[in-house]
């Protein structure tokens, strides 16, 4: 049986909660310019049971880069996306704004609880399972480094 190949859509919202959440809180996320990160979702299929992680972050590397001006592409299944409330998308574009490496020049920092630990501090470890979590658009959190 032949795999169902996936179709992509641009995702407009994640930039815009990006946007909001570099404004709100540059000192978590210094030196990201929402200019260079696209998002897209999968809409055609829902993500894999196997595949616990609901984003995955895709680096652009030269010499592509001569040619498209982002340096990261997020990709998201709406099958997810759709269902998260504003405070888990929110959480969604911070978990992926951590992956995004200081240098900001197309590398990754890989995912795993160090690197990741402010979130994870900040939402708890099993924030997105969680009934309800703290709105980091609100503007009032506080970040535990």
């Amino acid at each position: 049986m032949a795999k169902n190949k996936p179709e992509y859509k641009e995702l407009p919202e994640f930039v815009e909660i990006m946007e909001k959440v570099l404004e709100i809180y540059p000192g978590i996320f210094p030196d990201i310019d929402p200019e260079q990160i696209a998002a897209v979702q999968i809409v055609n299929k829902p993500r894999p049971e196997k595949k616990t992680q609901v984003w995955d972050l895709k680096a652009v590397k030269a010499p592509i880069t001569l040619f498209c001006p982002k340096l990261y592409f997020v990709v998201l299944y709406s099958s997810d996306w759709d269902v998260f409330d504003d405070a888990r998308k929110a959480a969604v574009v911070a978990d992926v704004l951590m992956s995004v490496a200081p240098e900001v020049d197309g590398s990754t920092i890989p995912f795993d609880k160090k690197d990741h630990s402010v979130i994870l501090r900040t939402l708890g470890v099993d924030y997105m399972s969680e009934p309800i979590i703290e709105n980091i658009l609100d503007g009032k959190t506080t970040w535990k480094q």
